[in-house]
């Protein structure tokens, strides 16, 4: 009986309610965390045809006009992250590089000399420049 009550304060005190057996935060219906869900959810209103691969702000507006779960956000922004059709689609939001220019020739030999490091590569035996 008394772990009843302290449900019934938790949810009074965060705006949970119960309508029709669901359990609600506000307006938005709760959705529990079951392998796969949350995922499933996303991708519907991410990636099917109607969606068309919107941003995390258009992907997030969509999904909370209606449905709430804790880190939320963070599960969309990281599916987003991996989205290989919105990545290879996004706008560029550079300015063009211009046309490229040729390099001086040198006018004796060895009169310059060049190197260049390929970094940030995995780790190789404990290297990691080329």
């Amino acid at each position: 009986m008394r772990r009843r009550s302290a449900q019934i304060n938790f949810l009074h005190k965060t705006s949970y309610s119960f309508h029709q057996e669901l359990l609600y935060h506000g307006q938005s219906l709760y959705v529990p965390s079951i392998d796969r869900l949350h995922f499933t959810i996303i991708q519907e209103l991410h990636a099917s045809p109607t969606a068309g691969h919107f941003g995390i702000k258009a992907t997030m507006a969509r999904l909370a006009t209606s449905l709430f779960w804790p880190g939320m956000y963070r599960d969309t922004k990281s599916y987003i992250k991996q989205c290989l059709p919105r990545q290879h689609n996004k706008p560029i939001n550079q300015k063009h590089l211009g046309l490229l220019q040729p390099i001086p020739l040198p006018n004796k030999l060895w009169e310059e000399l060049t190197t260049n490091f390929i970094a940030h590569l995995p780790s190789s035996y404990g290297h990691r420049v080329i």
